[in-house]
């Protein structure tokens, strides 16, 4: 029995340690549109254009579109992206961000997916946005791949 556990434990650390990471870098213009409801809530409409490589050893171009919603200094948004490799793959995401996740960090989940990009359809991993001003940001998500 001892031996079955540890044949057990040691193929869920060969497992686990052969977890492939995938890791997408981009840098992205913003357009924004506000409307000023109160001095405490604003809504925003983004068109985002953006450059990315990945560690598939890929790169493309990309579009998004959303809304932004400022409530307190408290960001919700909701933003849609389709993003096309060099090698023609393509591959559609939701961002998302409620009020409560810390700045800058949100989820990104995968919607669709053609070529190498069809297995990540239905993941979510987090990312991580900075801001150089409001209409350039750098972008950065980490995705445990199954």
């Amino acid at each position: 029995m001892k031996y079955i556990l540890i044949i057990n434990l040691a193929l869920l650390y060969v497992t686990l340690s052969k977890a492939e990471k995938y890791i997408n870098e981009s840098s992205s213009s913003v357009k924004s549109d506000h409307i000023n409801i109160t001095k405490d809530l604003k809504s925003t409409t983004v068109v985002i254009e953006n450059r990315w490589t990945d560690s598939f050893g890929e790169y493309g171009t990309g579009k998004c579109n959303g809304h932004i919603l400022t409530e307190n200094k408290a960001i919700s948004l909701i933003i849609y992206c389709e993003q096309l490799a060099s090698n023609g793959d393509k591959f559609w995401t939701q961002l998302i961000r409620d009020k409560n996740m810390e700045a800058g960090i949100g989820k990104i989940r995968f919607l669709n997916g053609t070529g190498k990009y069809k297995k990540f359809i239905g993941i979510e991993c987090p990312y991580a946005v900075n801001y150089m001003n409001e209409k350039i940001n750098f972008f950065k998500q980490i995705c445990e791949l199954p």
